[in-house]
C-alpha cells in the first residue's frame, strides 16, 4: 500500500482507539448511513471494543459487561456473553497508529 494510503488507515484506527477511550458511540454514527438504529449502533460499538487489542482492559469489561447486561451473545450466535470471561483479542495491527 502507498504512504497516503497507509497514513488513512492509522488516521482511522488512531479516531477509532480514541473513541473506544472516550465511549464516544457518536464517533460511529458518523461513519454510517443515518437510518441506523442507535440500539444496532450501539451493540456494534460495544461489539467491536470488546475485541480490540488497541483499547485498555477496563474499557473492554465495560464493553463486556453492556452486552452481557443485553443477553448479548459471542459472534457464533451460541454462546451468551458473560461478566468474567476471558478478553479475547483480534490482532490486526498497525505500526505507527498510536
Amino acid at each position: 500500500m502507498s504512504d497516503g494510503v497507509m497514513e488513512k488507515v492509522a488516521e482511522y484506527v488512531r479516531g477509532r482507539n480514541a473513541a473506544f477511550e472516550a465511549d464516544d458511540v457518536g464517533w460511529f454514527a458518523d461513519k454510517l448511513p443515518p437510518d441506523v438504529p442507535m440500539s444496532l449502533m450501539e451493540d456494534s460499538f460495544h461489539r467491536a471494543r470488546l475485541v480490540c487489542c488497541d483499547v485498555s482492559d477496563e474499557k473492554r469489561l465495560e464493553s463486556q459487561k453492556w452486552l452481557a447486561d443485553r443477553g448479548a451473545h459471542y459472534f457464533d450466535l451460541v454462546t451468551p456473553i458473560k461478566v468474567g470471561d476471558r478478553l479475547v483479542r483480534m490482532e490486526m495491527r498497525l505500526e505507527n497508529t498510536k
